[in-house]
């Protein structure tokens, strides 16, 4: 046997050689599937993270702060406008399951008697789960013509930077409709 393999060197040399880069591409393969599905795991891995720790800013109708008309009307009648600070009795909250950094809000409520549209725009730096604060704004608005139709739109930020907006409409104290959507995440 040693004599064969010493006269055929080059030949046990040639097929090792083919056997070698035979296995190295196999070994090639195999990691580039290990790296594909040890992506997948990690980007799920991420999801699941963020659905766990993910905010969401809506409407809450504070129904103990909600004033009568009648209650309003003796207390804040001015000529034929009424300073309201409490005709909104809604509060911004979040019902998510993580906490909103960076929020900034705007409320739009719907043009009355030929009036244009009022936005009211905020900043507070954290909401956390279950928390909510007042979206009151001091408005000047005719008896006639209390506003009953809002749009909330909420622009945040949860805790691993993934960037949400959120749109809440209430018209005459309901929500009928309510959209929260991911934006791409900055590099």
């Amino acid at each position: 046997m040693w004599d064969f393999l010493n006269t055929n060197g080059g030949a046990v040399q040639a097929i090792a050689a083919i056997l070698i880069a035979v296995l190295t591409i196999v070994l090639v393969g195999a990691t580039l599937r290990y790296v594909h599905l040890t992506n997948q795991i990690a980007r799920a891995s991420r999801l699941q993270a963020e659905s766990a720790q993910k905010p969401v800013l809506t409407f809450l109708r504070d129904e103990a702060a909600t004033p009568e008309i009648p209650e309003l009307m003796d207390h804040a009648v001015k000529g034929t406008e009424m300073l309201s600070a409490a005709a909104s009795p809604m509060r911004i909250v979040n019902i998510g399951s993580g906490p909103a950094l960076q929020v900034t809000w705007s409320i739009t409520t719907g043009e009355s008697f030929g009036g244009a549209d009022r936005t009211t725009q905020g900043f507070t730096p954290y909401v956390a789960v279950g928390d909510s604060f007042p979206s009151w704004s001091v408005t000047h608005v005719k008896m006639a013509g209390l506003q009953f139709r809002m749009e909330l739109e909420c622009r945040y930020e949860s805790l691993s930077g993934t960037k949400y907006v959120s749109k809440t409409v209430v018209d005459k104290k309901k929500v009928v409709s309510f959209k929260s959507t991911s934006l791409a995440k900055e590099s």
